[in-house]
């Protein structure tokens, strides 16, 4: 099996960021979010780096899927990451490099998404978890009947819409949330909220 060291952690930035380099050289986001859309930093390559400089970054949403990192709409004010499954290195070597963050996490609705969630949180994550307040017009159009059932447990703790998905044995794909012409302001919304309550 491949080791994490052929991973890659995809970030976008906010304008006016850069990468600060072990030997002080300076790496223009900019340039690199022009060409590209992201920045995709490989494992290794977190050794020859010393700080990311993102001054309008106030705080990391971490986005689990591919596809809705990808359609998330750029935020002026914060630098969204991609952490599919387990893959919690990557946020580490992030928030090392970018002190004072808050941290909210957007992920699928389903077993394996709260188990990330709830990681960050017994990894010692002040995180939060985004939950757009339409989600429950998308149970009737888009949730899917889960092929495991979820695990028994008290999920009483987490956002009611998750109880009501465990009751009926379903899960929702959180990429068709952020297709929702209301899903940028909500999360601008719940950023806010994350600095307002520190």
């Amino acid at each position: 099996p491949y080791t994490t060291l052929f991973r890659s952690t995809r970030l976008r930035l906010p304008a006016g960021s850069t990468i600060l380099l072990n030997n002080d050289e300076r790496v223009d986001c900019d340039r690199l979010m022009g060409i590209l859309g992201e920045i995709a930093i490989p494992e290794r390559a977190w050794e020859g780096i010393k700080q990311i400089d993102a001054s309008n970054s106030r705080v990391i949403v971490s986005i689990e899927n591919k596809g809705a990192f990808v359609d998330c709409p750029p935020l002026s004010q914060a630098t969204l990451l991609h952490l599919p499954g387990d893959n919690t290195v990557a946020l580490h070597q992030v928030t090392l490099r970018m002190r004072h963050q808050s941290l909210i996490h957007f992920g699928d609705f389903d077993a394996e998404g709260i188990q990330i969630y709830e990681s960050l949180v017994d990894q010692g994550f002040a995180v939060r978890h985004f939950v757009p307040s339409y989600i429950e017009e998308f149970l009737i159009t888009h949730a899917q009947t889960c092929k495991t059932p979820w695990p028994k447990r008290d999920y009483s703790s987490l956002h009611p819409v998750i109880s009501k998905l465990v009751t009926r044995s379903l899960w929702l794909e959180h990429e068709a949330l952020v297709l929702d012409h209301r899903f940028e302001a909500e999360l601008e919304s719940a950023i806010q909220r994350n600095l307002d309550e520190g």
